[in-house]
């Protein structure tokens, strides 16, 4: 068999893994709630002939392929969660309700199921067992890690791991390019929360209070400057207020305001400058205004490093795969984050991107919208990459 075969058979098997698609994309569930997910994927493994595991992390599903006398194993994950979002696109399979798979889950997943019937037609072929990952709460950033304390990557001891995400995260990549990066592709993500206490007061007499909604004014103004004048140009970041919430009436000053954000970066000593630096001029703009300020931050994923050996011997399989053409090394990182960031800092691995937004077919909407949709095409191509990075993994590089 050739990795070209591979694709053609994934390609034969297109229908199946689109109807898998759609079947997820209408069904869609939140965070690690998930049991009607759960079940339609462990069927579909079960009737395959994985072993599987069920209840990981509640409603988490963890599939093993072992090849006797194998002495490793590869692990390859796809998220399952999706979104407290309407859907509008207008899609015949298209989900009701209030939740929407709109990052592309429900194809992760698809095309995993793809690769898991390829590697149990070339079973022979394997030098190493093969652990599947379907993987709650990617959205929320807390599914890796539980994953990882149920002890996912252990008995058999996982040596490598895979994944990929579609759609347009790379919009400038056509249909069906695969993207791949050494080191650094997707940034640390960290989300924050902001209380700032004044004193309310009548709004014709202000100078009796302390307006809490001036000074979260002054708060969003200095907290730019943290990027802008005190991270070096060439050090990448970005602070963003998504929400700001406050007073009472309009004619009363404001005794308490909210605000909400997230902090990305590129690299641990930015990182920690940063939710330093957040504390400090949070509490003392607030000071010098007479006011109080209360600041949680939540760390999310880190960054998310490929192991560039890995991911070397994952771009030649990958040429072998798609052809040398549709292989493109990424110039540059993402600034979205992944908890797939969590398992490669247990264990070596990569994670790569299969362009699959086609603007010719209105795919213009970003991820997280309610609008976003995936051009199918490429899915196949994904199952059969997956299928081959585990096939590669324990042969000669």
């Amino acid at each position: 068999m050739t990795d070209r075969d591979l694709l053609g058979e994934a390609t034969e098997r297109k229908e199946r893994i689109v109807g898998w698609r759609r079947e997820l994309h209408a069904h869609p569930e939140l965070r690690f709630d998930l049991p009607w997910t759960e079940g339609f994927v462990a069927g579909r493994l079960e009737e395959m002939g994985w072993g599987v595991r069920t209840g990981v992390a509640r409603h988490g599903v963890v599939a093993l392929l072992e090849v006797p006398g194998a002495s490793g194993c590869v692990a390859l994950r796809a998220d399952m969660d999706a979104l407290p979002l309407t859907e509008e696109t207008g899609l015949p399979f298209a989900a009701p309700g209030e939740t929407m798979h709109a990052c592309g889950h429900d194809a992760h997943m698809a095309m995993l199921l793809g690769a898991a019937e390829l590697l149990v037609r070339h079973r022979e072929d394997l030098k190493a067992s093969v652990k599947l990952i379907f993987q709650p709460d990617e959205e929320g950033g807390e599914g890796a890690q539980a994953m990882i304390r149920e002890g996912v990557l252990q008995s058999p001891e996982v040596e490598a791991i895979f994944g990929c995400h579609v759609g347009c995260l790379w919009p400038d990549l056509p249909v069906g390019q695969v993207g791949v990066r050494p080191g650094v592709m997707l940034s640390a993500n960290d989300h924050f929360r902001i209380r700032l206490l004044g004193r309310s007061a009548h709004g014709a007499t202000p100078h009796r209070g302390v307006d809490a909604v001036v000074l979260a004014s002054q708060v969003v103004a200095a907290l730019q400057t943290l990027v802008s004048r005190e991270t070096n140009p060439q050090e990448a970041a970005v602070l963003t207020i998504g929400r700001i919430e406050g007073g009472t009436a309009y004619n009363v000053v404001a005794g308490e305001v909210s605000l909400e954000g997230t902090l990305r970066s590129f690299s641990e000593p930015v990182r920690h400058r940063l939710h330093r630096r957040l504390e400090e001029v949070c509490e003392g703009v607030a000071h010098a205004m007479g006011g109080e300020a209360e600041v949680r931050i939540s760390p999310g994923p880190p960054l998310l490093a490929n192991d560039p050996e890995v991911t070397e011997r994952f771009a030649r399989t990958a040429a072998r795969v798609a052809g040398e053409d549709r292989v493109t090394v990424l110039d540059r990182p993402g600034m979205v984050s992944e908890d797939f960031a969590f398992y490669l800092k247990a264990c070596p691995g990569t994670f790569f991107f299969l362009a699959a937004c086609d603007a010719a077919q209105g795919h213009t909407f970003p991820h997280h919208h309610p609008r976003f949709a995936l051009d199918e095409g490429p899915l196949p191509l994904g199952a059969a990459l997956l299928a081959a990075a585990a096939l590669d993994w324990g042969a000669e590089a």
